[in-house]
């Protein structure tokens, strides 16, 4: 299985901690697995490494591989679910936004 895009820009502790829907199985994969990844050295911190540069050297795709195919279908499902949720509430705030101008329009109206 092939690693999300999203995946690219996130570590696992990000993962583990902050994502709904990991299980424990998957969270201590995530938690095994940083051992595998490059480290960052106080010399690059210093030469003015970035947070998303970080986040790329110490991303989940770098250890995709390294997950059991059951760890990676659950973080797979986690992500989908939260840009499903994500959008849901862009949409939700659209509608609350078009429905306030509508309603500020009629207010303006019924002045004159």
């Amino acid at each position: 299985m092939n690693a999300p895009e999203e995946t690219r820009w996130i570590t696992p502790d990000q993962v583990a901690e902050t994502m709904d829907g990991i299980t424990r199985e998957t969270y201590k994969e995530l938690w095994g697995v940083l051992d595998k990844l490059p480290e960052v050295t106080q010399e690059m911190m210093e030469d003015g490494m970035t947070p998303a540069d970080y986040a790329q050297i110490k991303s989940l795709a770098r250890v995709w591989h390294h997950l059991s195919e059951d760890a990676q279908k659950n973080i797979t499902k986690s992500i989908e679910e939260e840009e499903k949720q994500y959008d849901d509430e862009i949409d939700y705030t659209e509608q609350d936004r078009d429905a306030a101008a509508s309603e500020r329009i009629a207010n303006i109206q019924n002045e004159y």
